[in-house]
């Protein structure tokens, strides 16, 4: 049996120019991030608390009227600084908005306070709009707001001013909705993948030049093996990116082994397995995106070989418990590692590519083959 041992250099540098090529092929708009931090009432007059809710709501509701962008909830950023023992009052300060915004991996945070103004008869409303990626406040805006009868509409004018000043980085919602992507804008949690893949490049540590009696035969013995997969995936709302998955995959193959009597027989491999894992997306953008997956599972191995060929093998087979036309099986772990491309044909439907690695890993041997798959799945 000849197993060819691929250079471990060559491995990684395919493994590399898929993601390359991955990343390069394609471009589309990130939709943004925003936190619209609550409004705090530091004017020392506690009458005007009510106004916080008044004014977050309405800044708000004035940006998701003009804006298409992923809105962060409250109880996930607020988790996230009472962990990092943010100080509620504290929550409109510059700090505070800046790293918020970077734990929770925002594009735009806007934090405003509520401030005493020149007399009882009114207040001033402090706005901070702040770039995350660039790390700098965009602007701070000091807007006055009367405390009378047109309170109200001051309310709205300061929601306005707000999202004017956000306009310079986050996308109209009409280009948007032009531009064909709006459709694509909601994320879904659940997905279900199928996918077809080959096994190509194995390495064993197992390897013989020829089938004998004491030859370990294991799917890594074939060349070229092929297998069908069912995924199921699940985002996990609490890291961001980040997903669980699990499914099952069948696997098959054959080819003829040489024989140290000179002649060849015909193996055939049949395998199942169930898996389960992990997955982060290292890229991701409106339609399309770029993951890393890793997991383990149970594996199980049916080899069967036909000795019709060679007659004088047949006679010394004995010791490797395999009988012509008979299977053997074998249990042992399995151990994928791979990087995945998906594209979104439409909102539920995706295509995608992917390549890795999958280990194997049985009491006597171990070894590993490399994959490329295609396949497609539904969003839900």
């Amino acid at each position: 049996m000849r197993l060819i041992l691929p250079n471990h250099g060559w491995l990684k540098h395919c493994v590399f120019c898929v993601v390359a090529l991955s990343t390069t092929v394609v471009s589309a708009q990130s939709l943004p991030r925003v936190l619209i931090l609550d409004f705090k009432n530091k004017s020392g007059n506690a009458s005007l608390g009510y106004l916080e809710g008044t004014i977050t709501e309405a800044v708000t509701a004035e940006m998701k009227k003009r804006f298409t962008f992923r809105e962060t909830p409250a109880e996930q950023w607020k988790g996230i600084a009472e962990k990092n023992f943010f100080f509620e009052p504290d929550y409109a300060t510059d700090s505070a908005a800046m790293n918020l915004g970077l734990l929770t991996s925002q594009d735009v945070v806007i934090a405003g306070n509520i401030m005493p103004g020149k007399n009882a008869g009114n207040a001033i409303v402090s706005v901070g709009v702040f770039d995350i990626g660039q790390k700098k406040k965009i602007e701070q805006l000091e807007i006055p707001l009367s405390l009378s009868a047109n309170m109200f509409a001051d309310v709205e004018k300061i929601a306005t001013k707000v999202s004017d000043t956000a306009a310079s980085v986050l996308p109209n919602k009409d280009d948007w909705n032009r531009s064909g992507l709006a459709d694509f804008t909601g994320k879904k949690r659940q997905r279900l993948y199928a996918l077809f893949g080959t096994g190509v490049l194995p390495v064993t540590s197992t390897a013989d030049s020829s089938l004998s009696e004491v030859t370990r035969v294991t799917a890594e013995s074939f060349n070229f093996k092929m297998n069908i997969q069912l995924q199921y995936e699940l985002e996990l709302p609490w890291i961001r990116n980040t997903f669980a998955w699990g499914g099952g995959l069948v696997e098959f193959g054959s080819q003829n082994f040489a024989t140290n009597a000179g002649g060849s027989v015909k193996g055939t491999l049949f395998s199942w397995a169930f898996i389960a894992g992990g997955g982060w997306h290292m890229l991701e953008r409106v339609r399309w995106r770029l993951s890393l997956l890793a997991g383990a599972g149970l594996y199980t191995q049916s080899i069967r070989f036909d000795y019709s060929s060679d007659t004088v093998f047949a006679l010394n087979s004995s010791t490797l418990g395999i009988e012509s036309g008979k299977a053997t099986q074998a249990l042992g772990i399995i151990a994928p590692l791979a990087v995945r491309f998906s594209y979104r044909v439409t909102p539920d439907i995706a295509v995608f590519t992917m390549a890795g690695v999958q280990g194997r890993f049985f009491q006597n041997s171990q070894g590993l083959s490399t994959y490329f798959s295609l396949g497609a799945g539904y969003d839900f």
